[in-house]
């Protein structure tokens, strides 16, 4: 899924700006979409939209605890840009305090340096980061109904489709880890 509307997709000057938030819409679409508990786990991409996505749609903090939620740093947007690049490890656990035992579980100090090889926007770091989120999925889940909150970039690639809209949801079936 990509996450719902943020500044960055309606103003230009959001570009800018570090890790920009959703919308007061962005963060109202969340209430109007409902899931059965199909889903088993729940990745999510560590920038504030995708994380406040995740709380818009699991806004109901019952069925929010009921599913394990994980940060994933390989599922980051894959730009440079100051908008394609997280708040630090300390700002997001003052933004999100609710989620701070996942955030201090989940990732390093460093995980938003763009100058990281591990996590720059060339086609080679990009494809190694997709390659290594799909090895994890094979290799270290037993879950079946993964849901995972991302970017249009890293999804466009991932999917090697057209980019999605805001808040669109794909339904992607994997067969004996093939991609």
């Amino acid at each position: 899924m990509r996450h719902f509307q943020a500044k960055h997709n309606i103003d230009p000057k959001y570009l800018q700006v570090l890790d920009p938030d959703l919308t007061e819409y962005g963060l109202q679409q969340g209430f109007n979409i409902t899931f059965d508990n199909e889903l088993d786990l729940i990745i999510c991409s560590p920038l504030s939209r995708t994380i406040q996505t995740y709380l818009s749609l699991f806004h109901d903090i019952e069925k929010r605890q009921r599913i394990p939620f994980m940060l994933d740093t390989d599922l980051q947007e894959i730009g440079e840009i100051p908008a394609d690049t997280a708040s630090s490890k300390a700002q997001l656990k003052q933004k999100f305090p609710q989620l701070s035992s996942i955030i201090n579980r989940d990732l390093a100090e460093d995980f938003n340096d763009k100058k990281n090889p591990l996590y720059s926007s060339s086609s080679n770091s990009v494809k190694q980061r997709i390659i290594r989120f799909h090895q994890r999925l094979w290799t270290q889940r037993n879950e079946k109904h993964i849901m995972i909150i991302t970017h249009a970039g890293w999804l466009s690639r991932a999917l090697d489709r057209k980019e999605l809209k805001n808040g669109e949801i794909v339904k992607q079936i994997y067969k004996n880890g093939v991609v």
